[in-house]
C-alpha cells in the first residue's frame, strides 16, 4: 500500500508541474471576468465547461454554485473554493486586468478557483486509484451576508462528507509558504441598524421639535465604549459604527437619524453580550431624550474554528510536500470573517492560508484595487490540497 501511495503522489506531482501554465491561464481568465455574489453566471459556465473537459460531470447548486464529485466511490472529503468578486475598480494595470467595470477579484477568489480546478484535474486523472471519492465545491457569494455557504449547505453540498477544507490567499506570507492556525481563527460577524425617531422642526426653534441628532451622537459614543468597558479585555472584539444618515436641509431638524455598523468577536458568549449591549445603549439614550427607536441585527458567519485533528493532518501534509521551513504556525486569531465557518460548524476541517507575496516585494492588501498576488502560489495550493485529498 505504501508503494502504491508513493507512486500515486509521484504521478500527481508530475502532472501538477505540467499543468501549471494552464492553471495560470484559468486564473487570468477568471480574473478578467469577475462577477459579484449570486451574479457568477459566466464564472459558473466557465467552471462547468472546464470540468467537463476534464471528463467530470459537474452540477449547479445554490443558484450560481458548482459541485463535482470525483471517483467511483461516494465522496468522504471536500474542498471549497469561493467564486465571487468585489465592487472595486481595479488599478493594477495588468494585461489581464478586469474587463468588468467596477468589479475586481481583489480577495483572491480567482486564485482559489484555479487551485480547485487544478485539484479536480489531477484527481480526475487518478480516479481509478481513488479508494474513496472527493467533492469539489465552487461556492457563490462569500462576500455577502450571511454568505453563500448557507445556501450550499441547505442544498446538500456537504451531505455524506466526513471532513472539509479550504484555503485563502495571504498577502503577508511569501509565495511557497502556507499558514496554519489551530482552534479559533476568524471572527463572527454581525451588523446592526438603528433608527432614532424624533419630531421634525425648525432649527431656530429646537424646543418645538424633538431633535434626534444629539441623541444619535450619544449613542455613537456609548457604542464606542461598549467593548472597552463591558467586554472582558482578554476577549478580542471590535464594534464600529460605519453609517450615519440624517437630515436634508441645514435649517431643519430631522425627524429620523439612521445608524449602521458591525461587530466581530471570537466567542459566542461575547457575541450575545454585544448584541444585548447595543440594544441597551440605544434604549437608554432614547428613553432619556423622549425619542422612539428601532434596532435590528443581521447575523453573519459564526466564529471560524479549525478542527485540531484536521489541522494536524494538514500540517503533516504541508511539511511533507513543501518542507518544514515553508509551514508557518499562526499564533494569533484575526477579526476578519469567512463564511467557511458555517461548514466547520457541521463538519471537522480547517482553513489554510496560502502565501502570495512575491519574492523580495510587498503585496497590496486584500480588498485593495492594487492587489496582485504571485501566481506561482496556484501550483503550491494544488500540491498541498491534492496530497491532502489523496491522504484521505
Amino acid at each position: 500500500m505504501a508503494d502504491q501511495l508513493s507512486h500515486i503522489f509521484a504521478r500527481a506531482d508530475a502532472l501538477i508541474t505540467q499543468l501549471e501554465p494552464e492553471l495560470i491561464r484559468y486564473r487570468r481568465h477568471l480574473h478578467q471576468y469577475p462577477e459579484l455574489g449570486y451574479q457568477e453566471h459566466q464564472t459558473a459556465d466557465f467552471l462547468t465547461e472546464t470540468l467537463h473537459r476534464f471528463g467530470l460531470e459537474a452540477r449547479r447548486i445554490a443558484g450560481t454554485g458548482v459541485m463535482v464529485d470525483i471517483g467511483d466511490a461516494p465522496p468522504t472529503v471536500g474542498f471549497r473554493a469561493d467564486m465571487d468578486a468585489l465592487p472595486i475598480t481595479e488599478k493594477t494595470e495588468l494585461s489581464y486586468a478586469s474587463k468588468h467595470s467596477g468589479v475586481m477579484h481583489a480577495c483572491g477568489h480567482d486564485i482559489h478557483m484555479a487551485v480547485a480546478l487544478g485539484v479536480a484535474r489531477v484527481l480526475a486523472a487518478l480516479q481509478a486509484d481513488l479508494p474513496s471519492g472527493v467533492r469539489i465545491l465552487f461556492q457563490p457569494a462569500e462576500e455577502r451576508m450571511p454568505g453563500g455557504a448557507v445556501d450550499m449547505i441547505r442544498e446538500g453540498a456537504i451531505d455524506g462528507l466526513k471532513a472539509i477544507f479550504a484555503l485563502h490567499v495571504e498577502p503577508n506570507l511569501p509565495v511557497g509558504t502556507v499558514g496554519l492556525k489551530y482552534g479559533a481563527f476568524l471572527a463572527s460577524v454581525d451588523t446592526f441598524d438603528i433608527e432614532i425617531r424624533g419630531k421634525m422642526g425648525h432649527a431656530g426653534y429646537p424646543h418645538r421639535a424633538v431633535d434626534p441628532v444629539p441623541a444619535a451622537a450619544e449613542v455613537i459614543l456609548a457604542l464606542q465604549t461598549l467593548v472597552s468597558r463591558r467586554i472582558d479585555p482578554l476577549q478580542p472584539a471590535v464594534l464600529s459604527v460605519t453609517e450615519l444618515r440624517a437630515g436634508e436641509a441645514k435649517n431643519i431638524l430631522p425627524d429620523v437619524v439612521r445608524l449602521g455598523g458591525t461587530y466581530r468577536c471570537l466567542d459566542n458568549r461575547v457575541r450575545e453580550q454585544i448584541s444585548q449591549g447595543v440594544e441597551a445603549c440605544v434604549a437608554g439614550v432614547c428613553q432619556a431624550h423622549g425619542l422612539g427607536y428601532a434596532v435590528s441585527f443581521e447575523r453573519g458567519s459564526p466564529v471560524l474554528i479549525n478542527d485540531e485533528a484536521c489541522t494536524r493532518r494538514l500540517e503533516a501534509i504541508c511539511r511533507r510536500v513543501l518542507g518544514h521551513r515553508q509551514v508557518r504556525i499562526l499564533q494569533e486569531p484575526r477579526l476578519g470573517a469567512e463564511d467557511f465557518a458555517f461548514y466547520l460548524e457541521r463538519l471537522p476541517g480547517t482553513l489554510m492560508r496560502l502565501g502570495v507575496q512575491p519574492d523580495g516585494a510587498s503585496c497590496a492588501p486584500l480588498h485593495s484595487p492594487y492587489f496582485a498576488p504571485d501566481e506561482r502560489a496556484i501550483a503550491v495550493g494544488v500540491r498541498v490540497i491534492t496530497a491532502l485529498m489523496l491522504d484521505f
